[in-house]
């Protein structure tokens, strides 16, 4: 066995039936933005009409990279968060410019896993009316741990501050709540990128997905709405 370095992408696509791109990002790590660009310009270049962002079992990871992948859809200066700390002084996030993916139309998918930086996106998309959010509640963890060494190596991290969303809802404790609550049937579990890819249209829709099956539903009726 030859041992190297494994390097697992966090962001993973494939094209669906009526040119829908599912995107998936399983987390926020450090190259999380960049890998969401060069998906970008893959499914700009395979013109796709509608984007399904799936954020379903994510639970966070970087603010800086949160902030990236915001601004993929949403123009420059756009609030994706304003953190809080224990004072109340708050301070806000914003987009920055360049996003390849600002207008074509957008279905977000999240569920109970979906956390911290995962559904911070979400509630940031849906309350600047940029995508709709399609189904379960989220977890409700939205908090800046701080770490603090101790003596001996140990060390403790404590929720110095926590993120709100762009109107300045809590996040913590309560979750965002999707603008369709649709729950996956015991024992079903979310289809992935490739898998959903693999499937014909018929093997689609009895997957028991249907969390992605009406994000799909979604993206026509928003493409034919935008139709002239």
């Amino acid at each position: 066995i030859t041992r190297e370095e494994v390097n697992v992408p966090s962001v993973t696509w494939r094209m669906l039936p009526d040119r829908i791109a599912l995107i998936k990002i399983n987390r926020f790590a450090e190259r999380t933005g960049a890998e969401l660009q060069q998906a970008l310009l893959e499914v700009r270049a395979q013109e796709a009409q509608a984007i399904i962002l799936d954020l379903r079992n994510n639970p966070g990871g970087l603010v800086s990279q949160l902030v990236a992948v915001a601004s993929q859809f949403m123009p420059e200066g756009t609030t994706v968060l304003i953190e809080q700390d224990r004072d109340g002084a708050r301070r806000p996030y914003t987009t920055s410019e360049g996003g390849l993916a600002i207008n074509i139309p957008l279905v977000v998918l999240v569920n109970s896993n979906s956390a911290s930086a995962a559904e911070i996106l979400a509630g940031a998309l849906q309350e600047n009316e940029r995508a709709r959010v399609i189904g379960q509640a989220t977890f409700g963890t939205a908090t800046v741990l701080r770490p603090f060494d101790l003596e001996g190596g140990a060390q403790v991290r404590l929720g110095t501050s926590q993120w709100l969303t762009p109107q300045g809802k809590v996040v913590r404790g309560v979750g965002i709540q999707p603008d369709e609550l649709i729950a996956l049937a015991p024992g079903i579990a979310p289809l992935t990128p490739s898998e959903a890819a693999a499937l014909s249209p018929e093997e689609l829709q009895q997957s028991g997905d249907i969390q992605l099956l009406r994000g799909m539903e979604l993206a026509r009726e928003i493409l034919v709405q935008k139709s002239p």
